[in-house]
């Protein structure tokens, strides 16, 4: 249940990124351009950029985000939209504006899901993370 609660959707990522264009869409079906993404390959992406932070909590071990537990995932998911966003900018490399705003952002949602992580460990079910309040006695 944690991938799932956690993957960004095909439809949120069309949410976020209307300047692409898709396979899906009636006006593009028959275009052979490689620029149109496809929503196959999308979906699979995704699902691979969210086994990665998978791949990345274990690793640390972190508890992995799920629904019971009301984990913060908007940064996490904001994360993966834009690495997977940042594999087609190659066919927009004309539109430097695109790619710097896709890249910016990127920066920008990886530094909110390395915060996401801290406050992962600050749940009130993890003991082992208690912040420290107050000063340290000198020795």
């Amino acid at each position: 249940m944690g991938l799932d609660y956690y993957t960004p959707t095909v439809e949120e990522f069309k949410e976020t990124f209307k300047a692409f264009a898709y396979n899906d869409d009636p006006r593009y079906q028959d275009s052979n351009d490689v620029s149109i993404i496809n929503v196959e390959y999308l979906k699979k992406l995704l699902d691979g950029k969210a086994l990665e932070v998978k791949r990345v909590l274990n690793n640390k071990g972190y508890p992995e985000p799920n629904a019971d537990d009301n984990s913060p995932v908007f940064n996490i998911k904001k994360y993966i939209l834009f690495e997977a966003a940042k594999m087609f900018t190659a066919n927009y490399a004309t539109n430097t504006d695109l790619i710097n705003w896709i890249r910016e952002e990127a920066l920008r949602a990886e530094e909110a899901f390395n915060n996401d992580l801290s406050s992962i460990l600050t749940l009130p079910s993890d003991y082992d993370s208690v912040p420290l309040l107050g000063d340290v006695p000198k020795q």
